[in-house]
């Protein structure tokens, strides 16, 4: 357990459907708001952290809250969205930028304006396989979801977007890349009744049908995760009746269900991690069944954990809440932090773990994974052309 830092704001992570920390260039990256802005921190080993790096400052406190600003990173590149109301104007803004070895960001041009005029929450920012930048946002029953047609940083809407995936009473959305371009969109219809989705052909240019993903009732769209390997997209979410359920899509588009765990509270919100090179997987929940514990279950070779693991002991410090954390997205070098908020009142103490082992500094390299230099073709989607280091070393 580390200490990053402390915080006023118990909503600093709100929710693990938005991921705020990862690894790369050797470093563990954590982003987070400290009451004044929003701020990143890095730390070689996980536990002793660098000083605070302020990456934007809200005009207002409503926009410190973590539905607010969302983080995205795609093995290169740290994306990020924010809603703020500058000179009193709605307004959606976009960012992109490289993390650096010595834990600086260099960023690739300034904060770019995706939209303006329309209040907006529950945002989510990716990157497709292409490189280009995907938003979704959600405000007054309405759900955007905004792509950019170019891919170096700026920002130029592409024709046809926003897009509406369905016209009126629907909830938060999940957006997820594929391979090809492809992107998939998870979205809740109705008072949560059920969970539908569409798919991006990136090829095409064009989307597809709504399909049904689940006919289970989620307690809300903020009490679930997205993830994808390959063309195959994993959601885990929190039914209304407590339980954790599992949903995959195949590559060939066929959705099928797994029950994860028998739950005894309305309060968890489970999150999704893609683990190693083979898509094994690993959910991870807080506070059930035992108070202030975070538990994690994997499928490995596509079989899930019959128990969950009792990962994490936290009860000692006062979980702030079960919505308040965040995990990797996938693992990095084989590392999947987590970042959570405890303590009794303000100040909060925001915590650090994880699980893995980082590569030691320095690594020379000759294989990824285990599959030797001359056998990769990418990193992460990338071109190998294109990568100038990993894990900072040439």
């Amino acid at each position: 357990m580390a200490i990053v830092d402390t915080t006023t704001r118990v909503d600093t992570f709100l929710y693990p459907r938005v991921r705020r920390a990862f690894y790369t260039q050797g470093k563990h990256w954590v982003f987070y708001c400290d009451a004044t802005a929003i701020v990143y921190k890095t730390s070689a080993d996980g536990s002793t952290w660098s000083g605070s790096t302020t990456v934007f400052t809200p005009t207002d406190s409503i926009f410190f809250n973590g539905e607010r600003w969302a983080i995205y990173f795609d093995g290169v590149y740290i994306h990020y969205v924010r809603h703020d109301s500058p000179g009193g104007i709605q307004t959606l803004s976009y960012r992109r930028g490289t993390p650096n070895g010595d834990g600086t960001i260099s960023w690739s041009a300034a904060e770019q304006v995706v939209e303006t005029g329309k209040a907006y929450d529950a945002l989510q920012v990716i990157k497709d396989s292409e490189g280009y930048p995907w938003v979704s946002a959600y405000g007054s029953d309405r759900i955007n979801i905004i792509k950019s047609d170019t891919n170096d940083g700026t920002w130029s809407t592409q024709g046809g977007f926003p897009y509406e995936p369905i016209a009126n009473n629907h909830h938060g959305s999940f957006l997820t890349p594929l391979s090809g371009g492809d992107v998939y969109v998870v979205y809740m219809r109705g008072t949560f009744d059920d969970v539908v989705g569409r798919l991006w052909d990136g090829g095409a240019d064009s989307w597809g049908g709504q399909e049904q993903v689940t006919i289970k009732d989620p307690e809300s769209f903020s009490r679930g995760s997205i993830a994808s390997y390959g063309d195959i997209v994993y959601l885990t979410f929190l039914e209304e009746n407590e339980d954790i359920y599992f949903e995959e899509r195949s590559a060939g588009g066929s959705w099928s269900e797994t029950l994860i765990h028998n739950g005894t509270t309305t309060t968890v919100s489970p999150a999704i991690c893609v683990v190693g090179t083979d898509g094994d997987l690993r959910i991870v929940w807080a506070s059930d069944p035992n108070v202030g514990h975070f538990y994690y279950k994997e499928r490995i070779s596509g079989t899930w954990d019959v128990s969950a693991t009792d990962w994490i002991n936290a009860s000692g410090s006062t979980l702030v809440a079960n919505n308040n954390n965040s995990i990797f997205f996938e693992e990095y070098s084989t590392v999947m932090g987590i970042v959570y908020v405890v303590g009794a009142g303000s100040p909060y103490d925001i915590i650090y773990e994880f699980l893995g082992t980082p590569p030691a500094v320095g690594w020379a390299g000759g294989d990824i994974s285990g599959v030797v230099i001359a056998d990769v073709g990418k990193i992460k989607g990338v071109e190998l052309a294109n990568i100038a280091k990993v894990n900072g070393v040439a």
